[in-house]
């Protein structure tokens, strides 16, 4: 019976503990919560020279997950192409992940560090439609707020694929994000 109960008590102890652990404490920093658990929508002004035109601007939401200092992202866009000459009959659909972690630096920054897979429908006005893949190293760094609201500035840096030809690939800009 005592063994039981010493069990128990000692049971009870770890079950504590680990509810203390994932719990947010008051101690820690914005940064912090957000980095141990999050779920942030984001929405994003992107820019990319893409391998087929010299300037690629569009918008794109982004729902990512922070569990425990891990991150995982989900991205959904769409973009129009531009030149020198001007704005072309060039648009493209785009769908990514990216999987890394969540590392807080101080009170309100965070770094998400991760790998990314990006792929883009690319339409031409009077030409083909093809599929350009990316595979890039992403770094979010974002400035969280205390009511919820988190700031950041992205860069992806790797490279891209389509048809038979493989070229540098870098995307950057602002994202806004509300806190779930």
């Amino acid at each position: 019976m005592r063994r039981a109960v010493v069990v128990a008590g000692v049971l009870g102890l770890v079950g504590v503990a680990r509810a203390e652990e994932a719990a947010p404490r008051e101690e820690d920093g914005p940064a912090r919560r957000h980095a141990r658990h999050s779920t942030t929508l984001y929405l994003s002004v992107p820019w990319s020279p893409d391998p087929t035109v010299p300037i690629r601007g569009g918008a794109d939401a982004a729902l990512r997950v922070h569990r425990r200092g891990y991150a995982v992202e989900g991205r959904l866009g769409a973009a129009g192409a531009g030149s020198v000459v001007g704005l072309s009959g060039h648009f493209s659909g785009h769908l990514g992940a990216s999987v890394g972690g969540a590392i807080p630096i101080g009170d309100h920054v965070v770094i998400a560090p991760m790998l990314a897979y990006d792929a883009y429908l690319e339409w031409e006005r009077r030409g083909a439609n093809f599929w350009v893949h990316y595979i890039t190293f992403e770094l979010p760094i974002s400035l969280v707020l205390e009511r919820g609201v988190v700031l950041e500035l992205f860069l992806q840096g790797g490279a891209a694929h389509y048809f038979d030809a493989t070229d540098p690939a870098f995307v950057a800009g602002p994202r806004i994000g509300i806190v779930f």
